[in-house]
């Protein structure tokens, strides 16, 4: 009987661990990667930021979402790829 209650004890309390919001790591969502974005350009990051931006972009291909990645380019001085996007970043909203 002991040991059938101290087995069920431990089964609750790996429950429990397994259940706590620190344990659970959830996927990142669309405002995650632009705070992200956001925080890296504050700190002049901005291939951090430009990584971003693009798996934004892949998920959610918004004319805003296009602007801000050309900026973080144009900022990160890759200026063909931010004159590519900005134009990426008309087109949609000229849509």
């Amino acid at each position: 009987m002991t040991s059938a209650r101290g087995t069920c004890i431990l089964f609750l309390l790996a429950l429990s661990v397994l259940l706590s919001p620190g344990y659970r790591t959830q996927a990142e969502t669309n405002d995650d990667l632009r705070q992200r974005a956001n925080q890296a350009m504050q700190a002049g990051d901005y291939a951090a930021a430009r990584q971003a931006l693009l798996r934004l972009v892949e998920r959610e291909p918004s004319a805003d979402n296009y602007n801000h990645l050309a900026t973080a380019e144009a900022a990160a001085g890759q200026v063909s790829l931010a004159i590519a996007h900005l134009q990426k970043s008309i087109q949609l909203g000229n849509g």
